[in-house]
C-alpha cells in the first residue's frame, strides 16, 4: 500500500483510524455484520448511509469502508490538510448514523486492483467476519469507483481460502456481495434487487451528509469556473441554510431512486406501503458471492420484514413469538407522565420518538408507561446513553431504570419492582413504594419494613456517583454510546434480571407480581429501541 505524501500528523491520524477500526471488531452476538466499500469519503455515506442508519438501530453491526482518503476532492484544498478534514467528517457522519468507519492510507485517484489492495480488502472483509459487502459495480465514471468494484468482485471468492490471508480467519458461509445503485447504462444498467425505505431515518442521513462539509457545500464538479463559482455562490453559508439545501438536494437523490426502483419497493413492502415510499437506496446482487434466496435478503435486510409485516404495538413480529411493545414509529401503546406535567403532557419533549428508538431528554423526571398490564413474560430492551446530565443528577452517573409490575396510581415513582440503570450499577433491583418485596440470596426485604431496599448485582464492585463512571470490577455495560441489551424474565414470583446476555441478579416471592411497565427518565439523557415482550410459555 502506498504511503501517503502527507504531513506526519495527518499520516498518523489516518493510521489511527485504521488501527481503531480494526480493534473494535464486532461481537459474536448473533447480529448481522455489514461492511460497505467507497472509493472516498462520501460514497457510502450516499449510497447506505439511510440503510446502515436502519441496520444500526436494530443492534446490527456496520462498516463504511474509503479505499482512498480522497485528498484530491476539492477545488481550493488537498494533500494532507484536505486527507485530515475528511476523515474528521466521515468520522461525524459515522456517530450519527450509529456505525464505524475506516479511512485507507491511499491517494485520491491512484486506487488500482492490484493484489495489495485486493489483499487489504480481503482483510477487512474477515477481520469483520462479514455477513454482507457492499460496493460499487465496476462500471462507473470515476477509475477509483471501477476499481472498488473490480477488488469486491476479486475478493467474493478469496475471502473463504483458509490460507490466502494469513492472520484472519476464512469468512463461512461465504458472503452476500452487493452494489450501490447508479445511473450507467453499459454494458448493463443497474438492477434493484433489494429496495429500501429510508423515510423513517431521512432526517438522521441528511444530519450525516450535513456532516460531510468539503463535499456537499464547497465542491462542484464537471463545470467550467464561472458555472462552479456561480453554484457556489448560491449555496447558503449559515447552518441551518446549508441543512435545508441538502435536504433538498439529496433529497430529490433519494426520492429518484425510490421512483426509479418503485416496483421493488413494492416487492419487499407490499403494495401499500411501497407506494408511499418518499425516499430509498437501492442494491443489486453481485453474481459473485454468496447467492441469496429471498428469505435470505428478508434476513440481511430486517426492517424491510417488520415494515411488511406492519408490526405495532401488541402485534406478533415474524418469527419472534411476541409483541413488539415499541414500535419504533411512536409511543402508540404507551402513556407518559411526568412531575411536574401530569400524564400525557410533554410540552418540553421529554420524550421524542426518532430513528427507531424513543429520545429520552432526561431534563424532567418522569417515565413512559405501558397502557396494559402484564405478568409472566420475558422482556427485552435495548439502550444507550447520551451526552447530557440534569439538576438535581448534574455531572452524577447517568441514572435511568426499568420498573416493572406497576401498581397504583402514576406519580414519580410508583409501587413496583425496578430493574436499575446506572452507570456503573446497571443490573441491581431496587424496591420502589411501600410493600414491594422481593426475596435474594436467602434474605426477603420489604420497602416500609427493612431499612435495606436493594441487592446489589452479582460481582458488583465499588462505585462511584460520577458522570461516565464503568465499575473496575465486573462491568457489564458496553462504552458510553454503545447499545446494551436488558432482559427481564418474571415467571410467577421469580425474577432475572440479564445484561448483554449475562444474569446479573436473581430473586423470588416478588410482590406486585404482575402489572404495568414504565422506562425512566431521571436526570440523564438515554436511548430506548427494540422493545419486545414474549408471553411464557409461548
Amino acid at each position: 500500500m502506498k504511503t501517503l505524501a502527507l504531513t506526519a500528523m495527518a499520516s498518523l491520524s489516518l493510521l489511527h483510524a485504521q488501527d481503531a477500526g480494526a480493534a473494535r471488531r464486532p461481537p459474536n452476538d448473533g447480529k448481522l455484520r455489514i461492511i460497505a466499500f467507497g472509493a472516498h469519503p462520501d460514497d457510502a455515506e450516499f449510497k447506505a448511509g439511510g440503510t446502515a442508519a436502519l441496520w444500526a438501530a436494530q443492534g446490527h453491526h456496520v462498516k463504511f469502508v474509503s479505499m482512498t482518503n480522497g485528498d484530491l476532492g476539492h477545488y481550493a484544498s488537498a494533500g494532507g490538510p484536505l486527507a485530515r478534514r475528511r476523515l474528521a467528517e466521515v468520522q461525524q457522519a459515522a456517530r450519527i448514523l450509529g456505525i464505524q468507519t475506516e479511512v485507507m492510507d491511499i491517494h485520491d485517484g491512484e486506487l488500482m486492483p492490484s493484489l495489495e489492495n485486493r489483499k487489504a480488502m480481503v482483510r477487512l472483509i474477515r477481520e469483520w467476519q462479514a455477513d454482507l459487502v457492499l460496493a460499487h459495480r465496476p462500471n462507473d465514471y470515476n477509475p477509483d469507483h471501477r476499481y472498488v468494484g473490480v477488488l469486491a468482485q476479486d475478493s467474493a471468492f478469496m475471502v473463504t481460502v483458509p490460507f490466502y490471508a494469513l492472520h484472519t480467519p476464512p469468512v463461512e458461509p461465504n458472503p452476500v456481495f452487493m452494489y450501490f445503485s447508479d445511473n450507467f447504462k453499459k454494458p448493463a444498467p443497474f438492477q434493484a434487487d433489494v429496495a429500501v425505505a429510508i423515510d423513517d431515518v431521512f432526517e438522521r442521513k441528511i444530519e450525516a451528509v450535513d456532516a460531510l462539509a468539503s463535499q456537499v457545500y464547497e465542491t462542484v464538479y464537471g463545470v467550467d469556473a464561472k458555472t462552479r463559482q456561480d453554484r457556489l455562490s448560491r449555496i447558503p453559508k449559515d447552518a441551518a441554510g446549508r441543512k435545508a439545501y441538502a435536504r433538498d438536494l439529496h433529497g430529490a437523490r433519494y426520492a429518484a431512486v425510490a421512483n426509479a426502483y418503485r416496483d421493488a419497493l413494492v416487492k419487499w413492502y407490499g403494495a401499500e406501503r411501497g407506494k408511499r415510499v418518499k425516499y430509498a437506496e437501492a442494491f443489486e446482487i453481485c453474481e459473485y458471492g454468496r447467492q441469496p434466496s429471498a428469505e435470505d435478503l428478508r434476513k440481511l435486510f430486517p426492517f424491510m420484514l417488520v415494515a411488511a409485516a406492519a408490526v405495532g404495538p401488541g402485534a406478533d413480529p415474524p418469527g419472534s413469538g411476541g409483541a413488539r411493545l415499541f414500535n419504533g414509529k411512536n409511543l402508540d401503546g404507551f402513556d407518559t407522565f411526568l412531575k411536574e406535567s401530569g400524564l400525557n403532557k410533554d410540552p418540553s419533549g421529554v420524550f421524542r420518538v426518532h430513528d427507531g428508538a424513543v429520545h429520552v431528554s432526561g431534563t424532567e423526571y418522569g417515565y413512559f408507561i405501558t397502557k396494559k398490564e402484564y405478568e409472566n413474560y420475558h422482556l427485552k430492551a435495548e439502550f444507550k446513553w447520551g451526552d447530557q446530565t440534569y439538576a438535581p443528577r448534574k455531572d452524577m452517573a447517568r441514572d435511568s431504570g426499568i420498573l416493572f409490575h406497576v401498581a397504583g396510581p402514576d406519580q414519580v415513582w410508583p409501587k413496583s419492582i425496578e430493574f436499575q440503570m446506572i452507570e456503573g450499577r446497571t443490573g441491581e433491583v431496587i424496591l420502589v413504594g411501600d410493600g414491594a418485596s422481593l426475596t435474594a440470596n436467602g434474605e426477603t426485604r420489604t420497602r416500609g419494613e427493612t431499612k435495606n431496599t436493594r441487592f446489589a448485582r452479582h460481582g458488583q464492585g465499588p462505585w462511584q456517583n460520577v458522570a461516565g463512571y464503568r465499575s473496575p470490577e465486573n462491568e457489564v455495560e458496553k462504552p458510553h454510546g454503545e447499545w446494551n441489551l436488558l432482559e427481564l424474565i418474571a415467571d410467577g414470583g421469580k425474577v432475572t434480571f440479564k445484561v448483554n446476555g449475562k444474569v446479573v441478579n436473581e430473586g423470588s416471592g416478588a410482590k406486585p407480581s404482575r402489572g404495568r411497565i414504565l422506562f425512566q427518565s431521571e436526570g440523564a439523557e438515554l436511548f430506548f429501541r427494540n422493545i419486545e415482550l414474549r408471553p411464557l410459555g409461548k
